[in-house]
């Protein structure tokens, strides 16, 4: 918490919508890809299992008992990083505050249904082989992963001692700004950089 000397901020996706797009990309490419692999692996494995084999049913029995396990294991974890007492996941708790399951089920249908239909169609990039929409949406989602993490930022400023304090990579960094030499200052709308 800051005192009368000291500025705090808070720069996570209920601040920022730019960090709840990034964020919603991620998720959903991933939830994209998850439906597209279901589908097209039906696709594939149904006509062995009208034919009786049971081997495509045993190997279908332990792929959703994975999936049942992640599933579980997911929600088990959500509730865990509501926990206040560790900081070190203030951004998912910051993440699930303003979360809404809608939008991610139409990213996630939009682009499962929108990798589908350039499968079906056969539409590839040049030089790309059958499937292969699914490593760039890996990458997209990757992508908008780490760059809400690096737009988001929690920190505090101790006018009195001269200090700077944040959050990054698990731990709380200190910087004594009486070390500092010059400050070079940006205007971003309402905000500033130094």
């Amino acid at each position: 918490m800051a005192t009368e000397s000291e500025d705090a901020w808070t720069l996570g996706p209920a601040e920022s919508r730019l960090i709840r797009v990034c964020l919603y990309l991620a998720e959903g490419s991933l939830g994209g890809l998850l439906l597209f692999w279901v589908v097209a692996g039906g696709q594939l494995v149904l006509p062995d299992l009208l034919a009786g084999n049971r081997w495509v049913l045993a190997v279908g029995a332990v792929l959703v008992l994975a999936l049942a396990r992640w599933a579980s294991f997911w929600l088990w974890f959500r509730r865990a990083i509501r926990d206040e007492s560790h900081e070190r996941w203030w951004l998912l708790r910051d993440w699930l505050s303003v979360y809404r399951p809608s939008i991610l089920v139409a990213i996630t249908l939009l682009l499962g249904v929108g990798l589908l239909a350039l499968d079906q169609h056969g539409l590839r990039l040049p030089q790309s082989e059958a499937f292969s929409y699914w490593f760039e949406l890996l990458f997209v989602a990757a992508a908008c992963n780490a760059l809400a993490g690096a737009l988001s930022s929690k920190g505090e400023l101790d006018a009195e001692s001269l200090t700077l304090r944040t959050y990054r990579y698990g731990q709380w960094r200190e910087l004594d700004l009486r070390m500092v030499s010059s400050v070079h200052r940006v205007n971003t709308g309402d905000d500033a950089l130094l």
